[in-house]
């Protein structure tokens, strides 16, 4: 997933641009992705730190999905501009809405219990007795139906645009990467 932030360029900006060349041009446009790359990555882990429901409806450990994402943020060149890629397929929701479909089985496996959650099916299988019932993958326990998984054919999950920083927040970002640029030549020449 690429993430796209503009900034608009003040006159003051342009002026500098045009005095900096092309070469400094992108020495500031360097900082401020790496700014936002920095940004974006402590937005994520922070995220990281509090979406948990399901494992909690569950009682059971977060995965550390958002972990590992922060972990995969980082800047990338795009010829005469930089961006910032988040390698990690749950961010298309920041966007929009999305819809999962199993990609080699039969359907998902949506974990309803904490034995489940954050395990595939063949690795609880190792551990204990399933069967299918309908569209539930359950154990018997002790003597009790214990549901494991819900089988779905495909699962959307809602758009969550907090998965990133605000676009406001995104702009101050690229700004703050400019000026860090920028006192920091000046510093160099004084």
């Amino acid at each position: 997933m690429r993430l796209e932030a503009k900034v608009e360029v003040s006159p003051q900006l342009a002026k500098l641009f045009g005095v900096l060349g092309e070469a400094g041009k992108k020495t500031l446009l360097d900082g401020a992705a790496t700014r936002l790359t920095a940004d974006i990555r402590a937005h994520v882990r922070g995220v990281g730190q509090t979406h948990h429901k399901t494992a909690s409806a569950l009682g059971s450990s977060p995965t550390g999905h958002l972990q590992k994402a922060a972990t995969s943020v980082h800047k990338v060149e795009l010829g005469d501009a930089y961006g910032v890629s988040i390698e990690s397929p749950g961010f298309k929701r920041v966007f929009g809405s999305v819809t999962i479909k199993p990609k080699q089985a039969q359907a998902l496996t949506i974990p309803l219990h904490a034995w489940a959650y954050g395990r595939r099916a063949s690795e609880v299988a190792r551990t204990m007795n399933i069967f299918k019932v309908k569209s539930i993958l359950a154990t018997d326990h002790g003597g009790t139906f214990t549901p494991l998984y819900a089988l779905k054919k495909r699962v959307t999950l809602p758009q969550d645009r907090s998965l990133l920083p605000s676009d406001a927040e995104l702009i101050e970002s690229a700004k703050a990467g400019y000026l860090a640029v920028i006192e920091r030549i000046l510093g160099a020449i004084q």
